[in-house]
């Protein structure tokens, strides 16, 4: 084992605190003061995907999950799409010019365009939790429960809310794009 200059005993103390199991504790215990210590530190945003690490987010999509309903059907259907589909999904991600690949790792970057969809979306379609509402109800379609019509048919009324939302919504940063009159577009 490597050691990093420090003597046994201290190596073992160390390891006595880390493992160490707190005494149970209620409101007004009186407790002993140690130490404490502060460093400046600085923080620094996650690493941007590669194609890679993307493929590997969408199979472990629970992690980016609040809802703790959805994190764990998320976690049950082992995340959104299918082996077969997720790379095809980041590609034409790419493709459609929603996503930039750069550099040696093709770093992945949301273009222009990615954050304005994104902000023009209701909060609904920019989180995966519908998706595992959908997976869910497919897996348990593929165990008997359920039936396509029902599925669709949830699917046309989600369809139908998106589009009356998107009637009233107001799209910031959207300077360029044509505004239909009502009633022009239907859904």
């Amino acid at each position: 084992m490597y050691r990093t200059g420090k003597n046994e005993s201290e190596d073992a103390e160390k390891e006595d605190e880390e493992s160490a199991v707190l005494p149970p504790m209620k409101k007004g215990d009186a407790a002993a003061f140690v130490s404490a210590e502060m460093k400046e530190r600085q923080t620094k945003p996650p690493a941007r995907f590669t194609p890679a690490t993307l493929l590997q987010g969408m199979k472990e999509i629970h992690k980016y999950v609040k809802d703790e309903a959805a994190k764990k059907m998320l976690r049950d259907v082992s995340g959104i799409g299918t082996e077969a589909t997720r790379a095809s999904i980041i590609e034409d991600l790419i493709r459609r010019k929603f996503l930039h690949a750069a550099g040696k790792k093709k770093v992945l970057t949301p273009t222009a365009e990615a954050y304005l969809l994104i902000d023009a979306l209701p909060d609904t379609m920019t989180y995966p939790d519908a998706t595992a509402i959908w997976e869910d109800q497919l897996h348990a379609m593929a165990d008997g429960v359920g039936t396509p019509e029902e599925f669709l048919a949830g699917q046309a009324a989600f369809a139908r809310d998106l589009c009356d939302a998107a009637r009233t919504a107001q799209m910031a940063g959207g300077e360029g794009f044509p505004v239909l009159p009502a009633g022009a577009a239907s859904c």
